[in-house]
């Protein structure tokens, strides 16, 4: 009886201990030094949330930023920076105002850039940090010409360059948005979308004001909607939306990773996925690693066809070859994670005590499908350039 009371009493120190052993792993593991730029307009909260899965994922790796430490989400990125709560208090820092010798000297120095999001910050969004808000006036927001100069000498000196939406939708320009896709062999549909649980407009605060005021404009006031749901929505205004049961056999987007790469990006089948994506096509020159997948009756099929819209299309678009290319069709990097975990190795073993399994669950997705993916691609980075 007392060896096995003293065995317990060892497991369970080893339980409240494990904590300690796993930071110290994490803390002593090899550092990895590479130079990246991150470039994100959306940010509106003093949170950084729209990027901040992607600083998790190269700090848990143990990549720095050259001789001054660790990469910040707070600090990091180039583009919209809240200060306070103040809507006034805020500052830009971008490639604005760089001549194209300084653009190309920041392409030399730089071996990675991620372009988390350029949708921008609007007039009442920013003032009353909600964005259900009716659409406004910009703020400031859209890849620019001189992020174009920057991505187009990264890929000409054999960079590596991970794209997610929004990078192409409003607010950039009709021209910007035409050299991307030329650049980089992906053609944007007009279409972007996102699940929602439930889309009853008296229960669901999520629900953006714009969605319900644009649908009613476009429906006769009419807005009959009352299950969970996936909306679309095109650049020129016009919505779709498929609801539960009526259009939809399963309520929500499902990502499937081919069968051929799931070992190398460490995917299972299939993961559901619950918030922003976008609808685009891609050249030949690229492969496809995942895509979406929705689960449709007839009526939801022929919605779909009436508006040159399919039930599968890419999620997860790669470039290999004279230059390396990502293109994430969706919201990835903008995740509710705590960032402690990233300070303990080899949490992922344990992440399923970390989320639930409904629906609408974001932290999922980013344990079982962006952080091994992000991995794998850092991973390849560290090996093909020099560490520094």
């Amino acid at each position: 009886m007392n060896k096995q009371k003293r065995l317990l009493q060892i497991f369970l120190a080893a339980l409240l201990l494990l904590p300690i052993w796993s930071w110290c792993a994490w803390f002593f593991q090899p550092e990895k030094k590479l130079d990246v730029i991150i470039i994100d307009k959306s940010v509106n909260v003093l949170s950084r949330q729209e990027h901040l899965a992607f600083t998790w994922v190269m700090n848990a790796c143990g990549i720095k930023k050259g001789t001054s430490g660790a990469y910040r989400s707070e600090v990091d990125y180039l583009g919209f920076f809240p200060l306070s709560s103040n809507p006034t208090d805020y500052k830009i820092r971008d490639l604005e105002g760089k001549t194209p010798a300084e653009v190309d000297q920041l392409a030399d120095r730089t071996d990675f850039v991620y372009l988390a999001d350029t949708y921008g910050i609007y007039t009442k969004q920013w003032q009353f940090k909600d964005k259900r808000q009716p659409l406004s006036s910009i703020v400031y927001g859209g890849l620019t010409n001189n992020e174009m100069n920057l991505l187009e000498r990264m890929k000409q000196k054999r960079k590596t360059i991970v794209a997610e939406f929004n990078t192409i939708g409003p607010p950039t320009t009709d021209s910007v948005r035409s050299r991307f896709e030329s650049c980089f062999g992906i053609k944007w549909s007009g279409w972007a979308g996102r699940y929602f649980d439930l889309l009853d407009t008296a229960q669901n605060r999520e629900l953006p004001h714009w969605v319900v005021a644009l649908y009613t404009q476009q429906n006769k006031g009419d807005w009959p909607f009352k299950k969970s749901g996936i909306v679309f929505v095109h650049k020129d205004g016009r919505l779709l939306i498929l609801e539960n049961k009526l259009h939809l056999t399963v309520e929500v987007p499902f990502v499937h990773t081919f069968s051929n790469r799931q070992s190398e990006f460490q995917h299972g089948d299939s993961i559901h996925y619950p918030f922003w994506f976008d609808v685009v096509n891609t050249s030949t020159s690229n492969s496809i690693v995942s895509y979406y997948s929705l689960s449709t009756t007839a009526l939801g099929d022929s919605l779909l066809k009436a508006n040159g819209l399919s039930k599968k299309f890419p999620a997860v678009i790669e470039h290999q070859g004279a230059y390396r290319f990502y293109y994430l069709a969706g919201d990835y990097a903008n995740c509710p994670i705590s960032k402690i975990g990233s300070y303990l190795k080899g949490i992922e073993n344990y992440s399923y005590f970390l989320y639930n399994e409904s629906y609408s669950e974001r932290v999922k997705f980013f344990w079982n499908f962006y952080r091994p993916l992000m991995v794998s691609i850092l991973s390849k980075q560290t090996t093909n350039y020099p560490l520094k």
